[in-house]
């Protein structure tokens, strides 16, 4: 996703493999890093870091802000519109892109809701993070 969100934005990707099976392993990538790096080219491993922070969240209201909390984020990337969302460990991200996600995120940011409506929407969210973090841990698993 990093890649992909990354290349969308403009910057140049490129894949290496981490390294080969042999005696001595190499890594692609601590050959082309300092190669680009004296050429000024910011390098950074997306294995090691999560680089793309800045997409900036949607917003929320006031009272479903701080019942959801500041590691919740709407963002609208404009990829993978299948995907639900992320879990960056530290914070979770709701694709907009994603057509269901899209609904929910128009409703919250419709007219006044009730108290009822609210809570019925803190619920969601907090069920659909904690879907998000199990299908993450589960890959993980895997």
């Amino acid at each position: 996703m990093q890649a992909e969100l990354a290349y969308k934005l403009g910057e140049i990707v490129i894949e290496a493999v981490r390294a080969d099976g042999g005696v001595g392993k190499i890594r692609e990538f601590d050959i082309i890093s300092p190669y680009l790096s004296t050429h000024n080219i910011k390098v950074i491993d997306l294995l090691e870091s999560f680089a793309v922070r800045d997409l900036r969240s949607l917003g929320l209201p006031k009272d479903l802000r701080s019942a959801v909390g500041k590691r919740v984020k709407f963002v609208e990337p404009g990829i993978r519109p299948g995907k639900i969302g992320w879990d960056l460990g530290d914070e979770v991200w709701f694709n907009v892109t994603n057509p269901t996600v899209r609904k929910i995120y128009e409703r919250i940011r419709g007219a006044d809701m009730s108290d009822k409506e609210q809570l019925a929407l803190s619920i969601l969210i907090s069920l659909m993070i904690m879907n998000l973090t199990l299908q993450y841990r589960s890959a993980l698993k895997s």
